[in-house]
């Protein structure tokens, strides 16, 4: 919670050449992404440079895009906060 607005959660997105992904949060109106990164799918490099190709491909239609491992959620929360309500204030 700590003060942010509700994200949309498991959202498909597009851009001028169709479907991009579905990602974990978003908000919408502030044009924010946040992946949260586990193990099981974000671990090859396979995975990592799909996610990169994923995140260039959002940029280019205007979102910010952040990424957070476990770690950073579980260990790091603060932080994840103060980078997120960041991006929302940079974006408003």
């Amino acid at each position: 919670d700590h003060g942010l607005p509700r994200p949309e959660c498991q959202v498909s997105l597009g851009g001028a050449l169709g479907w991009i992904g579905t990602v974990d949060f978003v908000w919408s109106r502030h044009r924010v992404v946040v992946e949260t990164d586990g193990g099981a799918f974000h671990d090859s490099v396979t995975d990592r440079e799909n996610d990169e190709r994923r995140d260039r491909a959002l940029e280019r239609e205007g979102w910010t895009v952040l990424r957070f491992g476990w770690i950073d959620v579980t260990k790091r929360p603060t932080s994840v906060v103060h980078t997120l309500k960041r991006a929302l204030a940079l974006a408003a």
